[in-house]
């Protein structure tokens, strides 16, 4: 597993922590672009902060050469409830009738987006 560390708003950190602006900073030299990648992780933007690709290069230990390299996807932080993963933790009952009567309750790993519903779907014996 790998832990991916997600700084801290400036409103959130206190002077030891790492927050966004601190991190921008020691990276970025050029005030207009520190503007442009702040504004990329803050406001309407925030949920971006949470995403993060992998890059792997691989070298020759003889020579010292790039053999290869590649960028993975987007990886997202699964307790995020607007891209994360949808993991149920738990249905009880797991077998109910069309005729209804039973409550049915799910309960998820994570928080749910508020635009998420459930839906059931009834299956016969055959599918």
């Amino acid at each position: 597993n790998m832990i991916i560390l997600i700084p801290k708003t400036e409103k959130r950190a206190s002077n030891e922590d790492v927050s966004l602006n601190k991190l921008l900073r020691s990276r970025v030299e050029d005030p207009e672009a520190l503007k442009m990648l702040t504004e990329s992780f803050t406001g309407k933007n925030s949920l971006n902060v949470k995403k993060v690709k992998l890059k792997v290069e691989v070298f020759s230990l003889e020579t010292g050469h790039l053999i290869g390299s590649n960028v993975s996807g987007a990886i997202f932080d699964t307790a995020s409830k607007a891209h994360g993963a949808m993991d149920l933790h738990d249905a009880t009952p797991l077998r109910s009738c069309a005729d209804g009567g039973r409550k049915i309750v799910m309960i998820a790993e994570f928080g749910l987006a508020k635009d998420v519903e459930p839906r059931f779907q009834l299956y016969d014996s055959g599918g």
